[in-house]
Formats: C-alpha cells, sequence, structure tokens
C-alpha cells in the first residue's frame, strides 16, 4: 500500500513593539531604537518580509500619530548602520532562506530624526510586517 503526504510551506510571524521612549524635540541628538520579528517556516523556504508604510505614512515619511493631528516622522532600517531603508518590495525587504522550522531572528531599526517640531503628548503608528514566499 501506498503512504503518502504532502508538506506545505508556511510561515508564521511575531513582532516586539518597537519603543523609542521618552523623545526630546530640543535635543540636537536622534532617537535610535530596535525590535525584532520573530519568523518561522518551512525548511527551504525562500522568503522576504516587507514593512509597510504604517497607518500615517505622508509624502515621503512613515509618521506617529499624535493626540492632535501632528505627526512625528520616523525611519526603519534593514541594518545597524541605518542606511538602507526598510520597505514592502523585494529589493528593500529582508531576504533569507528557512534552514528549519526554528524561529529566525529579524531586527528592525528604528530611527526618530533630532529636531521635530511636535507638542508633548504620546505619538503611535502600526506597521504590518509581511513574509512573502
Amino acid at each position: 500500500f501506498a503512504v503518502t503526504a504532502t508538506v506545505v510551506n508556511r510561515c508564521t510571524i511575531s513582532a516586539a513593539a518597537l519603543s523609542f521612549g521618552t523623545y526630546d524635540p530640543t535635543s540636537a541628538t536622534p532617537v535610535n531604537a530596535q525590535s525584532d520579528l520573530t519568523v518561522s517556516c518551512t525548511r527551504g523556504a525562500i522568503t522576504w518580509t516587507g514593512l509597510d508604510n504604517g497607518l500615517h505614512y505622508a509624502g515621503s515619511s512613515r509618521q506617529m500619530l499624535g493626540n492632535t493631528t501632528e505627526v512625528l516622522p520616523y525611519t526603519l532600517y534593514r541594518e545597524s548602520g541605518r542606511t538602507s531603508l526598510w520597505g514592502n518590495t523585494q529589493p528593500t525587504g529582508v531576504a533569507w532562506t528557512s534552514t528549519g522550522r526554528a524561529a529566525h531572528t529579524l531586527t528592525v531599526y528604528g530611527t526618530i530624526p533630532a529636531g521635530a517640531d511636535v507638542s508633548a503628548g504620546a505619538f503611535t503608528d502600526t506597521v504590518q510586517a509581511t513574509i512573502n514566499f
């Protein structure tokens, strides 16, 4: 008798919040923070992970929305040197090949530029991460 099975490509992803902490608009120093995406895929899956522009994107900038209509710009990068923007296309995402279903960590590096002219208060945004395989 025949015994058969078909293994499917599957991936899961989870993300930790990216918290910039306290931002001082009078400081000449940008604020950096980082967060991890935890990805697990079927062994051999060739993937790339993209990040969308968030809920408050405008012009060419990701932005967090404050208590009013004020926004606080921020940028997300693929590497610690903060030179390669992380986007939602294959060339701007992070590519990798799964070596097994063990979790793989992708680090997101964020920066709020110095000198944003905003009022005090909490600012938030939501970014969606997507695994493409």
